[in-house]
């Protein structure tokens, strides 16, 4: 049962927009916050391109330097400007690429000249020449301001709009320790039967289960609609990729520190477990920097489009590990 300790309260606020404009909007806070009183806000804007003609923006309206949905929820401050001339910069990535951007002039409702770095897509040329007409919307992201918060403003507190238990992302974080306390030992007798004695078909298991870990993301993700601003899914596809994905954990780490003690030479059974985790460290790396190309992917193809790509290639790598066990065997000189 979840303790009252976790139960957040949902307050209606207003603050000032960077247009100058009051507008209103919820913050979440364990805090009982009194109406009518001041608090501090973390005040975060980003900046995104704009079209109108885009498949999720055909049915927001634009009225007074605000974009907003079907429902009349206030998406952003609107803004029009011209594209400066373009630049591009070199990115780190899983490939070195470069990326185009424009230093945007802009005057906001109130009469003040702001100037932002703003990246364009791949295509730009496509739209945004330099001289032609571009658009984007400032989001605003508020949040009840903590002790070390710099960039805040001041909001005054509506009206409490409603309690409710809040799942905060940083709870999954405990599922990878919780499935390996509670599975490592299965996993101990599995070995220990020797049903499966190839350690190369032990990898490609947990490379297989890793593949079907984001292969339940991408599933779980093929209802968002392209160009969607927000949506929402099940968290049970967000907990079986962490079950999935622990399983593969067990079926690869344990094992692989197994072979580095069997098979280096005596003298170097240090150094190679230096290697195993600086190999670790590498994938980290590759990992974040994959993980950096996100934004471009979904935009044009979907979320779950990118988690297909993560599905395919460690599938790929399993099952190419199979076919080659028998010469990977012959290399470990007899050791199992």
């Amino acid at each position: 049962m979840i303790q009252n300790d976790f139960a957040t309260k949902a307050y209606s606020v207003t603050y000032t927009d960077i247009n100058g404009t009051e507008q209103s909007g919820k913050v979440r806070t364990t805090d009982d916050l009194t109406i009518g009183s001041t608090v501090k806000l973390d005040y975060n804007k980003k900046f995104e391109l704009y079209d109108p003609t885009d498949e999720g923006s055909k049915e927001d309206v634009v009225a007074d330097n605000v974009v907003k949905n079907k429902d009349g929820d206030a998406i952003g401050a609107h803004f029009m400007t011209t594209v400066a001339p373009v630049t591009k910069e070199s990115l780190i990535g899983l490939f070195w690429k470069e990326k185009a951007f424009s230093e945007l002039t802009f005057t906001t409702k109130s009469g003040t000249e702001l100037k932002h770095k703003m990246p364009l897509p791949d295509n730009y040329e496509e739209k945004y020449k330099e001289g032609s007409e571009i658009q984007f919307v400032v989001k605003d992201e508020i949040s009840i301001a903590g002790e070390d918060s710099k960039d805040t403003i001041d909001a005054t507190v509506v009206e409490l709009k409603d309690q409710e238990v809040e799942v905060a992302a940083s709870w999954f974080g405990i599922l990878n320790s919780f499935f390996i306390i509670a599975f490592a030992p299965l996993f101990s007798k599995l070995w220990e039967k020797n049903i499966i004695r190839s350690g190369a078909v032990k990898f490609a298991m947990g490379l297989i289960l890793l593949g079907i870990g984001f292969g339940a993301l991408a599933y779980g993700a093929m209802g968002i609609p392209l160009g969607a601003k927000t949506a929402s899914v099940s968290m049970l596809w967000l907990v079986l990729a962490y079950l999935l994905h622990t399983l593969g954990e067990l079926c690869l780490s344990p094992v692989g520190l197994s072979y580095v003690s069997k098979l280096a030479p005596a003298r170097l059974v240090g150094l190679m477990f230096g290697i195993w985790f600086v190999a670790n460290f590498i994938a980290n790396t590759a990992a974040g920097l994959t993980g950096s190309y996100i934004d471009p992917i979904v935009e044009s193809q979907g979320m779950s489009v990118f988690f297909l790509i993560f599905t395919i290639i460690p599938i790929t790598a399993g099952i190419v590990l199979i076919l080659i066990k028998g010469k990977m065997k012959a290399m470990m000189h007899g050791i199992e």
